[in-house]
């Protein structure tokens, strides 16, 4: 993430803490304001490996 904020990249869905994962990104892109919410139910024991 330090690396997306130093480019000035949004991310969403993710945090340092679960306030800021939480919190949608809003653009006006085009004229249009935009929103983005980011959210997964992927937990350790869902059954992906992770080798």
């Amino acid at each position: 993430m330090k690396y997306l904020d130093a480019a000035g990249i949004h991310h969403a869905g993710a945090g340092r803490d679960i306030s800021q994962a939480t919190t949608p990104i809003i653009m006006d892109i085009g004229g249009l304001r935009v929103g983005i919410i980011a959210l997964t139910d992927n937990e350790p024991d869902c059954g992906f490996s992770r080798d």
